[in-house]
């Protein structure tokens, strides 16, 4: 199931403490988790917050220069 761009915004902008968890594509702009957060992030409380940011962002890794895969193979 495919959620919305504006779920996972909504999301981290209740949650603003977990965008560190996000990585966006300096080139094409896109965002999506960093692969290696673990799976229970921040307080007891939060333990769930992992399972959300999974379920509204794909994983998404960056290279030195903050480009995601798709777009550092065209900047070659």
């Amino acid at each position: 199931m495919q959620h919305g761009k504006n779920e996972g915004e909504e999301y981290i902008q209740a949650f603003p403490h977990l965008k560190k968890w996000i990585n966006e594509c300096n080139g094409c702009h896109t965002k999506g988790y960093d692969p290696a957060m673990p799976e229970h992030i921040g307080e007891t409380e939060w333990n769930l917050a992992a399972y959300y940011v999974k379920k509204y962002f794909k994983p998404q890794t960056l290279d030195e220069n903050g480009f995601c895969e798709q777009c550092a193979k065209h900047r070659k």
